[in-house]
């Protein structure tokens, strides 16, 4: 498998988009009434909030 090359800039967006997306999979969590569907929700708010910090990682090990 090879690696993938992104910029910093590249990196910078995606922790961004992944960020954002985040808040507002948390913020849809927040407005249903229904638990398995807030948890759907959670569910994705955590894991683009995972993703934000592995590529905010990356753009630090990326830098050094």
């Amino acid at each position: 498998m090879s690696t993938l090359n992104f910029t910093d800039d590249e990196l910078q967006d995606a922790a961004d988009a992944a960020r954002l997306a985040s808040e507002q999979a948390d913020k849809d969590a927040d407005r249903q009434s229904s638990p398995r569907i807030r948890a759907m929700f959670d569910g994705s708010a955590r894991r683009f909030a995972e993703l934000a910090r592995k590529f905010e990682r990356a753009r630090f090990v990326a830098r050094s």
